[in-house]
């Protein structure tokens, strides 16, 4: 019964989920259902099919942490508020009903989509914070780096350091390359 209607079912969903994009990205990611062309709208539409076959026809909630997982990340990333990046799941409770199913039928996917939007949740909290982690990991290197440079920066540097060619040395056979200076433990530059 489910079964026979879920390409409408699933092509409503698009449509709801859509909604929830600026209207000229919605219009973009609608259009386009190739995966190369449109990778944001070729990932909605997979991964809405697979959601709901996971979770509305077999009840396989493997397959639907993985399409739910690629969905989420896919808001989470496009900076929608927590409500806003699993609110694309809501508006299935609606198309279910007017798909008029039976009574206990509805009783039991009203459950299910209960439980995703749960699963959603902890999954966008999940993703956010590894952003977040990403975010303060890069601007730690980033000072890091900075502080290597400045140090580089502030140290004298001599031709003897760098063992620049003197004029001597232009005056033989020809200009000699620059070299860098031997590493220096710290105990010879203690000694110093």
């Amino acid at each position: 019964m489910l079964g026979a209607r879920r390409s409408p079912i699933i092509e409503k969903w698009l449509g709801e989920t859509l909604k929830s994009y600026p209207a000229e990205t919605a219009r973009v990611f609608g259009a386009e259902a190739d995966r190369f062309r449109n990778p944001a709208g070729h990932a909605l539409r997979e991964n809405l099919a697979a959601l709901f076959d996971a979770v509305m026809l077999s009840d396989d909630w493997d397959q639907a942490a993985r399409a739910l997982g690629e969905l989420v990340q896919l808001r989470a990333v496009q900076d929608f508020t927590a409500a806003q990046a699993v609110g694309f799941i809501l508006p299935l409770k609606t198309i279910l009903r007017e798909a008029m199913l039976t009574d206990d039928l509805l009783t039991r996917l009203d459950a299910r989509v209960d439980r995703l939007m749960l699963l959603a949740s902890e999954m966008y909290a999940t993703c956010r914070a590894r952003m977040a982690e990403i975010s303060s990991n890069e601007a730690r290197r980033r000072t890091w780096v900075a502080g290597q440079i400045a140090e580089r920066l502030q140290t004298p540097c001599s031709r003897r350091q760098l063992r620049l060619p003197t004029e001597a040395s232009r005056e033989g056979s020809g200009p000699e390359a620059p070299t860098m200076p031997e590493a220096r433990s710290p105990e010879s530059e203690a000694s110093r």
